[in-house]
Parts: structure tokens; C-alpha cells; sequence
């Protein structure tokens, strides 16, 4: 069972983000899925995530779909918001990719 750690009104769930972390350290490339689920419509929750370090371009407010980075890592994350009555649940797949 996992235990979110609420940042604000962003939920992250630790595990998806040291997961991340180790792959990263020990230099392996993996596919890692998981979800953030955050309150309030789109705009205000890109703008949360722009807080808490991942990296999304302007042209993401439109509501595309977009390729962000995360932490300043070289991991792809294709975001896509969908706003469910009142919830922008942010569903990240992840494919690591480290350059030799």
C-alpha cells in the first residue's frame, strides 16, 4: 500500500517518484506508470506542477497533449489532463531514456 504525501492540493505518490529515482541512478531504462490526482481545472493544476518542478511548455495550456520533462531528468512524460466533474486527474507514462 502507498502512502501519498500531499504537497498543496497536488497528491504524488512517493513511490512513482522514487521508483523514478532509482531507475535513474542505477542507469536502467524502464517504462514506469502511475498517477497524480489534483484539485481544481487545468490551468491551475498545470500551474501547480510547474511548481513542484515538472517542466511543461506554455503551449500546454491549451489543453494538448504535450512531451514534458521531469525534475530536470531526461524522462519523456506525456501528460494528458482530463477534467472529471471538478478533478484533473493527471495520468503520467513515463518511458526512461538515458543517453550514452
Amino acid at each position: 500500500m502507498s502512502i501519498e504525501k500531499k504537497t498543496g492540493k497536488i497528491y504524488i505518490n512517493p513511490s512513482l517518484r522514487m521508483a523514478i529515482h532509482d531507475f535513474k541512478h542505477n542507469g536502467y531504462d524502464t517504462v514506469i506508470s502511475g498517477f497524480m490526482v489534483l484539485e481544481g481545472d487545468i490551468a491551475k493544476t498545470l500551474k501547480n506542477l510547474r511548481k513542484v518542478g515538472v517542466k511543461i511548455p506554455e503551449s500546454y495550456d491549451r489543453g494538448d497533449t504535450n512531451i514534458v520533462t521531469f525534475h530536470d531528468t531526461p524522462i519523456s512524460v506525456i501528460v494528458r489532463a482530463i477534467k472529471i466533474s471538478g478533478l484533473v486527474r493527471i495520468e503520467l507514462s513515463q518511458k526512461l531514456h538515458f543517453e550514452t
